[in-house]
This record gives C-alpha cells, sequence and structure tokens, in this order.
C-alpha cells in the first residue's frame, strides 16, 4: 500500500465498493487464504485481499 501510494481511504473504498473477484482457499498453493476485491479509483486498478484466518485483516493492497 505504501509502496504504490494507495491511501486507507481508497483500501476501504475497494473493499466496500469493489467487486469480489476471486478467493484463495488453498494455503499449499502459497498463498494466503483470503477473497481479492477490485475496484478503478481514479483511473487505476487496485485490488485488496481480505483475509480471515486470525480475525479480518488486510493482506495485500496492490495496482493492476
Amino acid at each position: 500500500m505504501d509502496d504504490e501510494a494507495i491511501a486507507e481511504k481508497t483500501v476501504r473504498f475497494v473493499i466496500r465498493r469493489g467487486a469480489p473477484k476471486s478467493k484463495d482457499v488453498d494455503e499449499t498453493a502459497g498463498r494466503q487464504i483470503g477473497v481479492n476485491f477490485e475496484a478503478v479509483v481514479e483511473r487505476r486498478g487496485i485490488r485488496v485481499k481480505v483475509s480471515w484466518r486470525m480475525g479480518y485483516f488486510v493482506a495485500t493492497v496492490h495496482t493492476l
């Protein structure tokens, strides 16, 4: 999030208003369990992964 200058309010927007695009449920594939949300914000595609393994938390945020 910091590396790509994505604001916290943008992350919250993507989670609330973005489309759930995919779900990772198999940790053996080397991925964190979670749901990927995507939205276009100010002409930038943003993906936010929310995990629930030990309570809900944002696992990754990046530009598409």
